[in-house]
């Protein structure tokens, strides 16, 4: 019963560190996280787009984690792609380091700065404007505290 509770009034996320940013990405946008993939540049893609790389056999746009939280804005090689579920296709977040899944508090989730709080906001006006589904699953994602991090290592305490 205190399980069940539990989960109905906490989501799973996972987490990532984009430059100094401790990051929560729902669960429910991710498909998986991998080693980097070689990226092809894309003439006249915005900045926030690395380029496009091949997964499981299809072009995937990558964008850059550390652009679109405000992280920095000089390239450098990511250490992970997180494949994220984007409507009907799939988009590749590049980011520092992949540190796992937690079970975040509803609540405490909601209160946390949006991921894009750092963005300039012609960044994120550019992402609406080019792909809204996009925006809408970064905006679910959150910069989360310390704090938050050790209550949801709490939470799957038995």
């Amino acid at each position: 019963m205190e399980r069940a509770a539990r989960s109905a009034s906490h989501e799973w996320c996972l987490l990532v560190r984009i430059g100094g940013h401790l990051c929560a990405l729902p669960i429910r946008h991710v498909t998986e996280t991998m080693r980097p993939q070689p990226v092809r540049a894309v003439g006249g893609a915005p900045p926030f787009v690395c380029g496009v790389s091949v997964i499981r056999g299809q072009p995937v746009p990558v964008v850059s984690g550390a652009i679109v939280c405000g992280a920095d804005t000089a390239p450098r090689p990511p250490a992970r792609f997180v494949s994220l579920k984007v409507a009907d296709r799939l988009v590749a977040l590049a980011v520092d380091e992949v540190i796992g899944v937690r079970l975040i508090d509803r609540v405490r989730l909601g209160s946390l700065p949006p991921l894009l709080a750092a963005a300039q906001e012609q960044l994120i006006s550019a992402i609406g404007l080019l792909d809204g589904e996009l925006l809408v699953v970064l905006q679910s994602a959150a910069l989360v505290s310390q704090e938050v991090l050790e209550a949801a290592d709490e939470a799957v305490q038995p």
